[in-house]
């Protein structure tokens, strides 16, 4: 028996991750795409040879040779598809952030379960090596006592009109700027470490780039461990910078850059260094969790719930940016 998937999102990780990622595993069959544009649909039925191709999703929805649904598409439009397919009684493995609110994720959460539907958010990293490396040394007490992270991410990120990929800094599309994107990995990566969020206060501008989302965002966020983290996010500096290192009573781990294999845990007597690279597809393991557990009656690894602690992270952000005030996670629950 094999899990047969539509996808809906024609974009530049579906061509390059996700069918592929669909097509090597096991258990999955790619049985039809989903485009607003029926020729795009088309075309990537062809290139990755799926049998069918769609240009209206309630049809792609209709059809009974699917079981689950990849969501890969701009963020706003995340829950509705999301919604609808669990109401058409598929699984949804959804791209991340899982919506553009919390409240619209926990509606999106809410009806897979009362649907009886799997439901997962891609933060990929969590079946990566050196994530699963450091969250072993971790419990392991390499470093001792977690006691504070260190995260930056910065680019320059100023996409022309004509650039498919634009909608990241339309407010109505994407819910925010680099925070949103892909700080939104890196916050996902820091509760997969450190389990639930308890506040955080931020400082967010948008200081010299013409778009209404932010370009720069600082934020704080507290785990119920104790665990401090600072966290830097830009789209406004011309200087690729993706560090991520978590500091402990006994040690440090440093996994700078967040997206290379390398791992280095420092201490008192201690430099050892590990070479964890990534899986040559970065979606695979996500993939095969996603349908091996399906099929065998069970929840993913890492459910819909799990994938929502980043967007409640983000969300009490934002909140703290205007108030200018430390702002619970659990109050963006509401």
């Amino acid at each position: 028996m094999k899990l047969r998937w539509g996808v809906t999102g024609c974009g530049d990780i579906v061509h390059k991750a996700v069918a592929p990622a669909i097509l090597e595993q096991q258990n999955s069959e790619l049985a039809a795409f989903h485009s607003r544009s029926k020729s795009r649909a088309q075309e990537y039925a062809r290139t990755h040879g799926a049998p069918r191709a769609y240009d209206n999703y309630e049809e792609l929805l209709a059809d009974e040779g699917i079981d689950a649904v990849y969501i890969a598409t701009e963020v706003h439009r995340h829950a509705p598809l999301a919604i609808a397919a669990a109401q058409a009684g598929k699984h949804v493995l959804c791209e991340k952030p899982l919506a553009l609110t919390v409240a619209e994720g926990q509606e999106v959460v809410r009806t897979c379960r009362e649907q009886g539907v799997a439901l997962a958010v891609a933060y990929y990293r969590r079946f990566h090596p050196k994530f699963i490396k450091m969250k072993e040394l971790i419990e392991d007490g390499a470093i001792g006592q977690p006691i504070a992270a260190r995260v930056m991410y910065t680019s320059l990120y100023d996409p022309p009109a004509e650039d498919p990929k634009r909608w990241r800094i339309v407010a109505a599309q994407s819910g925010g700027g680099p925070t949103m994107d892909v700080g939104s990995h890196r916050l996902d990566m820091l509760c997969f470490l450190f389990g639930q969020p308890l506040e955080a206060a931020s400082f967010a501008a948008t200081l010299t780039m013409n778009y209404d989302v932010e370009d720069s965002l600082t934020m704080i966020v507290r785990f119920e461990g104790g665990l401090q983290a600072s966290c830097h996010f830009n789209w406004n500096i011309p200087v690729v910078r993706d560090n991520f290192e978590v500091l402990g009573s006994k040690g440090a781990m440093i996994a700078s850059r967040f997206v290379g294999p390398g791992l280095l845990v420092a201490g008192s007597g201690m430099d050892i260094r590990h070479e964890l690279p990534p899986p040559p597809n970065s979606h695979l393991g996500l993939l095969d969790d996603f349908a091996t557990n399906v099929l065998a009656g069970r929840d993913p690894s890492y459910p819909g719930e799990e994938g929502l602690k980043a967007s409640q992270i983000i969300e009490a952000a934002y909140e703290s940016a205007k108030t200018r005030q430390t702002v619970r996670v659990e109050s963006a629950r509401n």
